[in-house]
């Protein structure tokens, strides 16, 4: 069974949107460096939002899509970080994002429906909720 989480992501309100895919991806840098997280997630994808007309009606609420799959949910879910660990995580989250990451991150087994190598794109669409 493959353990996922899901988030969507919303910029710190001091980076700009081309600030966004770099920041973003120092935070990944960062975050890989600490050896809770470091040899227990087994593949991980930033999607980032596409800002076009072409897709009329395109949500702008969240500027990306942040997916990691692992082998086991504590893998995924940061319990091996030491407290020490986890305010340097928490630290450079608040740096990158509007808000800690565990308050817009789901998590989620995976069933496959076809099988097959990952590919180079991912589209995710969200229904709106009801008022």
């Amino acid at each position: 069974m493959v353990y996922k989480f899901i988030y969507l992501a919303r910029r710190a309100a001091d980076i700009s949107r081309a600030e966004w895919p770099r920041t973003w991806k120092s935070h990944a840098i960062f975050a890989s460096g600490f050896p809770a997280l470091e040899a227990s997630i087994g593949w991980l994808r930033y999607c980032n939002r596409i800002d076009t007309a072409d897709f009329p009606g395109l949500s702008q609420d969240h500027d990306g899509v942040g997916i990691a799959g692992a082998e086991t949910l504590e893998a995924l879910n940061g319990t091996g970080f030491s407290p020490d660990d986890r305010a340097l995580i928490d630290a450079d989250e608040l740096r990158v994002f509007d808000m800690l990451t565990r308050h817009f991150t789901w998590y989620c087994t995976e069933s496959t429906v076809i099988d097959g190598p990952r590919g180079e794109v991912a589209l995710f669409s969200f229904l709106a909720r009801r008022p």
